[in-house]
């Protein structure tokens, strides 16, 4: 299966750099995108990130996680629940 992460930025001004990844239930990492580069020019500026997961194996059932970090500071992390079918 394929994953998209779309991240929006808005209400700051500078050069940012965004990564996204997957984490499995125990907290290990599993996936992650390439980090990408960006400016705000200024504090209305906007900036959408979109991050693909090709392939993404989610081999048990669980609570995954993704996450996604700012300049390498962690800013939101989504749960990510896999249910058996």
């Amino acid at each position: 299966p394929t994953l998209f992460v779309v991240n929006g930025w808005v209400g700051g001004a500078g050069s940012f750099r965004q990564y996204s990844r997957i984490l499995d239930p125990s907290g290990q990492e599993i996936a992650r995108d390439q980090e990408t580069t960006f400016e705000l020019p200024n504090l209305k500026s906007r900036h959408s990130v979109i991050a693909r997961f090709n392939s993404l194996e989610l081999p048990q059932p669980g609570e995954y996680a993704v996450e996604v970090l700012l300049n390498g500071d962690l800013k939101v992390r989504y749960p990510l629940v896999v249910e058996q079918a």
